[in-house]
């Protein structure tokens, strides 16, 4: 039936450029975007990186955000913003990987006059992870639950069609997830943090708030 439907289908003309172009690194701003519908601000830090999905690297810092803002309840930032100061109300961070451009980004939700604190927070942590490398309990911690996560991404046909839909979106070699976990299980403290010092700038993620006016 597909063939019935789309056999006779052939391409013409050039072949179109469907990847976007790639984009200079982002530097440091701030926006307010108000809502009066909300009493609670949500905040995004962000910035565009210097590599993409199909440079090793990247798994380091996979590895790395795992310990920093990946691992929700585990994470340098619950712990440090929502546990030990309650500047927040959630918080997380995570990478996403395109054929040409890649983005770092942390959200958080807090009340306005907790933005600026927070904000200062995220910065050190995201510092501390340049300078210095994880501790051996966190390394082991973001190990085994990436490792743990890799055969859960094949738990189902749809779930292996969709992992593998992605992967060709973005040019990688089916076995990425096996690469994946050859790399996580070697990765060393000195590994993730000679990553993020290549790749992650503190000093550069834009801040974007939605909501009250937050106290900067």
């Amino acid at each position: 039936m597909v063939e019935q439907a789309f056999g006779g289908w052939k391409a013409e003309g050039p072949k179109p450029e469907l990847n976007l172009p790639a984009v200079p690194l982002s530097k440091a701003s701030r926006a307010h975007v108000p809502d009066k519908s909300s009493v609670q601000d949500e905040v995004v830090l962000a910035e565009t990186l210097g590599l993409t999905a199909a440079n090793p690297d990247h798994f380091m810092l996979q590895l790395g955000n795992e310990v920093l803002g990946g691992g929700l309840f585990s994470s340098r930032l619950y712990r440090d913003l929502r546990v030990k100061t309650g500047y927040v109300y959630s918080v997380g961070s995570d990478f996403e990987w395109g054929r040409t451009r890649g983005t770092y980004t942390v959200n958080y939700g807090a009340d306005p006059d907790k933005v600026g604190k927070a904000r200062a927070a995220v910065l050190h942590d995201v510092g501390a992870m340049v300078t210095a490398p994880p501790t051996d309990a966190e390394l082991s911690l973001a190990k085994a639950s990436l490792l743990r996560a890799i055969p859960l991404q094949r738990a189902s046909l749809d779930r292996i069609a969709a992992q593998y839909l992605h992967l060709a979106s973005l040019d990688l070699p089916l076995d990425n997830s096996d690469r994946a976990a050859q790399a996580y299980y070697g990765a060393t403290g000195a590994d993730i943090q000679a990553a993020f010092k290549q790749w992650i700038r503190p000093d550069d993620l834009a801040t974007i708030v939605k909501g009250p006016v937050p106290n900067w």
